[in-house]
């Protein structure tokens, strides 16, 4: 649906996050007039003002039918369950997000990229990549750039690389150029009340892959899906007639793929090989996955890849990885971004050397039977930290896979860093990578990784 399809309908925001805000500034511009905000919560001085100056009205509070009264055109942000809106609206609403208005309104090519992890780390490799080749590009998306803050500066030479989550894929009724699948595992399956009551959680593994599968759904024979190779995202993918090509950590017929230290690429672009992976991976402490998946666009691409200015020029983002401090022999990584097990067990791979893992936090449903064997069977893991609601689940699924090593128990974070004072003479590292979500101590992951890195800062102090 474009722009001057909608220009002189009643305009519904449902929701005034980073994206709803950008919206209204994008419509505002574009002098569309008649537009009513929604938001569950009290919002601030600042964007009630944003608001105001828009000429835009506020609804605060629980969504009402009669708030939303002659609403034509409503934009769903990917955060509120759309089953939400559909209650309150008027029939015939058509219900559309800032997502698919991008889609409609952008020129050039896009990559869209998405999975359970790894998504934020592999788009802003892939625009790396595009800088060295001197191709012009945007980056944005659920990377924290709203996809309207840039789409009308796009231009048919431009790539729009964007990382798109399960919320902002459930309704999308476009497709990139180029859909790129990393690791698809369950997430998003939990409710929490500090999330808001209308707040976008999947109910079952079903819904779940099947959001997954609104990058792909409507690609052509034109379009190319770039996809890890797994049982999930084959079946996610089985049914487009894109064409297809595979990536993977394990050796494959043709794709991208592992070889010793190396990735190589083969099909029909020929045989290319990227060396020492394994190394820059754990040298870098970027998920060798997210690498492959990188490169596996350059290969499709035809670009070149210096890998040595690639690790260097490559901006990190926080509380991915993130080393914050190097003390007394010491380097503390923060990872609070790992909300699920499949993150630590990424970040784990990146270690190369003895170290402390601190895991635990509030409960998204998800088991941890794999982390607990890869734990077993990782020899750098030296002892394991365990806080939170998911501390008792962890520590038994890792005794019954039968990890023997140091297990400390604390209440908070705080209790860890002092216990690691005192207990760190065989390691070179710790990695806080809790696999479990935030909401039992701290308002998100964010407000989690700020904690984690004012605790390890003081120690410098």
């Amino acid at each position: 649906m474009k722009l001057e399809e909608f220009k002189a309908r009643k305009i519904g925001i449902f929701g005034f996050g980073a994206e709803g805000e950008s919206l209204l500034r994008y419509l505002n511009m574009h002098s569309v007039k008649n537009i009513c905000v929604f938001d569950e919560a009290d919002l601030n001085n600042q964007k009630a003002e944003i608001i105001r100056q828009a000429n835009a009205q506020l609804f605060q509070g629980p969504f009402k039918s009669t708030d939303a009264r002659g609403i034509e055109v409503a934009f769903r942000s990917p955060g509120l369950k759309k089953e939400k809106l559909i209650e309150v609206l008027p029939e015939g609403t058509k219900i559309t997000s800032p997502t698919n208005l991008f889609f409609a309104e952008h020129r050039g090519r896009i990559i869209g990229i998405t999975g359970t992890k790894g998504k934020s780390t592999t788009v802003s490799l892939v625009a790396e990549i595009l800088k060295q080749n001197s191709v012009p590009y945007f980056l944005g998306g659920n990377i924290g750039n709203p996809l309207l803050e840039f789409v009308d500066r796009t231009t048919n030479e431009s790539v729009s690389v964007l990382e798109l989550s399960s919320f902002q894929l459930e309704d999308l009724n476009y497709c990139p150029d180029i859909a790129v699948l990393l690791p698809v595992y369950l997430d998003h399956l939990d409710f929490h009340e500090k999330q808001g009551l209308s707040s976008n959680f999947h109910e079952n593994e079903k819904d779940y892959l099947l959001a997954k599968s609104g990058l792909v759904n409507k690609m052509s024979r034109d379009s190319l899906i770039i996809a890890y190779d797994s049982k999930n995202v084959r079946e996610i993918i089985r049914p487009s007639d894109a064409k297809k090509i595979y990536f993977s950590e394990k050796s494959l017929d043709s794709g991208c793929f592992c070889e010793g230290n190396d990735v190589v690429c083969t099909g029909g672009k020929g045989r290319r090989l990227f060396e020492g992976i394994k190394q820059i991976s754990q040298t870098n402490k970027i998920p060798e996955i997210d690498i492959i998946a990188a490169l596996s666009v350059a290969y499709v691409e035809d670009l070149k890849v210096d890998l040595g200015s690639l690790m260097k020029d490559f901006l990190r983002l926080p509380f991915r990885i993130q080393m914050v401090l190097d003390f007394e022999g010491i380097k503390y990584f923060n990872d609070s971004a790992a909300t699920n097990p499949i993150s630590t067990i990424q970040a784990m791979k990146t270690m190369n050397g003895k170290y402390a893992l601190i895991m635990g936090g509030s409960s998204k449903n998800l088991r941890f039977d794999t982390l607990a064997t890869e734990a077993v069977q990782d020899k750098n893991l030296s002892q394991v930290y365990l806080v939170g609601e998911t501390a008792d689940e962890i520590e038994s699924e890792l005794k019954e896979k039968g990890f023997t090593r140091p297990i400390f128990r604390m209440e908070k974070l705080d209790d860890v860093i002092d216990s690691i004072r005192n207990n760190s003479r065989e390691i070179s590292a710790v990695l806080f990578s809790p696999a479990s979500a935030s909401f039992d101590q701290y308002a998100n992951y964010k407000d989690r990784g700020e904690a984690f890195n004012d605790l390890v800062g003081a120690q410098n102090g």
